[in-house]
């Protein structure tokens, strides 16, 4: 009985690996002919994962690096990340390497709007309009998402209420959240408008 038991496992375990090995060698091998001519293949990231220098050129501390320092407080946090700040085109060369035509990237409030409302940081701005450049010299489109920046870490108020959600608020113009739609309009000032596709 105990043999019987032993070869039916065996015969099993057999069975099984013969399935995965068929299953592996007869898998799809896709190819860019096998998607429609107007198919875009792209990657995406959050700027908190990607650009690091989270002290430099006026960026204040956003909702995220609060988090990670008060949580993790051992060094996991995005105060250095990928050093996307100052790889991004060495990133943009990599993503055309790769075979891909889209890079879609959030934007950092606390880099752009520093203070959550106010001027625009020039250096913010400059560094978001030279990835945007990159990415048009490789051929590349850029898609910035507006609905997941990484917002400042400031007390917004609105008629003297404090804002607790601050992703989808959407009061008048006065309204903190139209300081990011103005500044977008100006990382595209002479080049097409491409809507957010999150």
């Amino acid at each position: 009985m105990g043999q019987e038991i032993y070869l039916n496992l065996t015969l099993m375990l057999i069975f099984l690996l013969v399935n995965l090995v068929v299953g592996v060698l007869s898998a799809d091998n896709y190819q860019r002919d096998d998607f429609p001519v107007d198919f875009v293949f792209g990657s995406g990231t959050s700027a908190y994962q990607v650009e690091g220098a989270a002290n430099e050129d006026g960026r204040t501390p956003s909702i995220w690096d609060t988090f990670a320092h008060a949580v993790y407080g051992i060094g996991e946090n995005g105060d250095v990340a990928c050093d996307g700040y100052h790889k991004y085109k060495e990133d943009v060369q990599l993503l055309l390497e790769t075979g891909l035509e889209a890079y879609r990237f959030s934007i950092s409030w606390s880099r752009l709007i520093p203070n959550g409302r106010g001027p625009v940081n020039p250096k913010g701005l400059q560094y978001y309009n030279n990835l945007i450049n990159e990415l048009i010299s490789k051929v590349l489109q850029d898609l910035f998402s507006e609905e997941e920046m990484e917002k400042a870490n400031v007390d917004l108020k609105l008629d003297g209420k404090r804002i607790e959600d601050l992703s989808y608020h959407r009061v008048g113009t006065s309204h903190p959240f139209c300081e990011i739609e103005k500044a977008s309009v100006d990382l595209k000032p002479d080049r097409k408008r491409i809507e957010d596709l999150s």
